[in-house]
């Protein structure tokens, strides 16, 4: 994982490296949230788990009269 510092200069190295502007003076700002992006997705949100289905599932009885039907 790359650090803040390394991802501010990426972002001010791709755009140039300016000295002023809003580049320059939002690039900390971006390299904090991409920084945000590579921590465990855990951490950032809840998740939802289902612990039941709500679908009901039938066996398929092959049937004696069609045989090569069941065999789909």
């Amino acid at each position: 994982m790359a650090t803040v510092d390394e991802i501010k200069k990426t972002i001010l190295k791709v755009a140039g490296n300016p000295i002023a502007g809003s580049i320059a003076g939002l690039a900390g700002q971006m390299a904090v949230e991409i920084h945000k992006l590579d921590e465990p997705s855990a951490t950032r949100g809840k998740q939802k788990r289902i612990v039941e289905s709500m679908e009901t599932r039938t066996v398929d009885v092959p049937d004696a009269e069609h045989p090569e039907e069941s065999a789909r």
